[in-house]
């Protein structure tokens, strides 16, 4: 806990988090209140299901006017579930993936391969992975597969 408690509080920082549904209210606390003091912290949170009903999901992806928007807007209703709470946070640095982009396995396909920089991430690879992330959020199925520089 004391690690985690110290990582949240460096410059630059952000959490990424896949498959923690935030019942933890020790990891919770340290979070929150790293947020509150920390302007530079940044927190991803992974779940396809945890925000919207199977319904109401399929309602949103197939409406064009809801890239780029909360997605409590138009009054759809929300489940009852804490990444649900952090994904109406009108705080800019808290995203939740969710759908079938925020599935694990969807997800890992956007992850850079750490075998590649031989530790070191490049920027480069960074920028591939958010302008893949910005990808999925615009509901295209298929990544990066004109990109001949990702192949070398």
């Amino acid at each position: 806990m004391r690690q985690l408690g110290d990582a949240v509080q460096q410059d630059d920082t952000a959490i990424i988090s896949v498959g923690y549904g935030f019942a933890d209210p020790h990891i919770n606390r340290i979070l929150l209140r790293s947020l509150a003091v920390n302007p530079a912290l940044n927190v991803l949170v992974v779940d396809p299901y945890a925000v919207l009903d199977s319904s109401v999901m399929t309602e949103v992806l197939a409406s064009d006017d809801a890239i780029g928007r909360q997605v409590n807007d138009g009054g759809r209703e929300m489940r009852e579930t804490a990444v649900a709470a952090l994904a109406q946070a009108p705080d800019a640095r808290i995203a939740v993936l969710t759908g079938d982009a925020g599935q694990f396995t969807e997800f890992a396909e956007l992850m850079p391969d750490p075998s590649l920089g031989q530790g070191v991430t490049s920027p480069r690879t960074i920028s591939d992975l958010i302008e893949s992330l910005e990808y999925i959020g615009r509901g295209s199925t298929s990544r990066n597969s004109d990109r001949s520089d990702l192949d070398a």
